[in-house]
């Protein structure tokens, strides 16, 4: 099982939008698609001092062959809707992770 972790990272002022783009749009149409499972949104609280908002977006995926064709099929499409929203206000990175235990 692995996990499909996107961190972003935004500033107060796109912060309801980007929870109402995320809760509405982006975690419904992941979970239709049916190749991720089980997101959850979390606050990254570690990186408080400095300005702006962390999140971490995470999905399980069964393995690396399916998450590639979800981001061909799907992943490319969330990634240009979420610029034409946002512009470059919202710095995004994707992490793949194993889990172990």
């Amino acid at each position: 099982m692995l996990i499909y972790n996107t961190t972003y990272v935004l500033s107060e002022e796109d912060l309801a939008c980007f929870l109402v783009w995320v809760r509405e749009n982006m975690m419904p149409a992941v979970h239709a698609d049916g190749a991720l499972s089980n997101g959850r949104l979390a606050r990254i609280l570690s990186h408080s001092r400095e300005e702006g908002y962390r999140f971490c977006l995470q999905f399980n995926v069964a393995d690396s062959a399916t998450l590639h064709k979800w981001i061909l099929r799907q992943g490319r499409q969330m990634e240009a809707e979420q610029s034409k929203i946002f512009g470059d206000r919202i710095m995004a990175f994707a992490t793949l992770m194993e889990v172990v235990e």
